[in-house]
């Protein structure tokens, strides 16, 4: 897991708000 979240924030910075994005969706819409 650690190191899953670490490759996208170190590899592609300017996709991680984007996937944070994509997990705050499924957070508030827990479907």
């Amino acid at each position: 897991m650690k190191i899953t979240l670490i490759i996208p924030t170190y590899n592609a910075g300017s996709l991680w708000p984007n996937v944070l994005d994509a997990i705050k969706q499924q957070t508030i819409y827990p479907d």
